[in-house]
């Protein structure tokens, strides 16, 4: 079985592709995606459903979206994920980067939770410390 890290990375270029199949077969069925301290749009997802929302959302929102992964920090289970996220909008072109960090939770190998955390210092603090 792969670890923790590498089953977070596989969601990431899942994503990438906007490959919803694969996505949706490394997430537990009760999967949840919180993204609720995003500045657009903040939601939180929930299931395969919440997942094909989510991703549909991307789709109508953004023409381009690359995920580039800066480091990843693996503590069993709990992952958590450095990102440089480069985003241009549908139709108006706006382009938008971001530094972000999510905190990824597993069970028995399958994503099972995803926070969003802005401040990616406070997140690393956060992890490193042990919470």
């Amino acid at each position: 079985m792969p670890g923790s890290a590498e089953v977070v990375r596989r969601a990431y270029e899942a994503l990438g592709r906007r490959d919803f199949h694969v996505l949706a077969g490394l997430a537990a069925p009760d999967f949840e995606m919180d993204l609720s301290q995003r500045v657009l749009n903040p939601a939180t997802y929930r299931g395969a459903e919440g997942l094909l929302r989510f991703l549909g959302e991307i789709e109508e929102l953004w023409a381009k979206m690359d995920i580039d992964v800066e480091c990843m920090l693996e503590r069993g289970d709990d992952v958590l994920a450095v990102l440089l996220v480069k985003l241009q909008g549908r139709g108006s072109g706006v382009k938008l980067d971001s530094r972000i960090a999510q905190r990824w939770e597993l069970r028995e190998g399958k994503l099972v939770r995803m926070r969003l955390r802005p401040d990616v210092e406070a997140a690393l603090a956060e992890f490193e410390e042990g919470g």
